[in-house]
C-alpha cells in the first residue's frame, strides 16, 4: 500500500489546523486525506470518502507528490 512519508508533530498539527479553519474547502479536504493516509487509511478508502470530489487517479497522484 502507498501512504504519506512519516508525519512530523509539526506537521500533523498544521494539517488539523488547516483541516478545520482554511478557508478553501479543497485545501481542508486535502489535509484531512493527508491525515487519514498518515493513520494508514487506504487510497480506496479515503476515496470513497470523497468519490463526489476526487478521482482515484487524481488521488493517487496527490500521495504520490507528497510521499516525495
Amino acid at each position: 500500500m502507498k501512504y504519506v512519508t512519516p508525519l512530523s508533530d509539526a506537521e500533523i498539527e498544521t494539517l488539523h489546523q488547516m483541516h478545520a479553519h482554511h478557508p478553501s474547502r479543497r485545501a481542508r479536504m486535502r489535509a484531512h486525506s493527508l491525515l487519514l493516509s498518515h493513520q494508514r487509511y487506504t487510497i480506496p478508502q479515503i476515496a470513497r470518502l470523497y468519490t463526489y470530489c476526487i478521482s482515484r487517479r487524481n488521488f493517487r497522484r496527490g500521495i504520490h507528490l507528497r510521499a516525495r
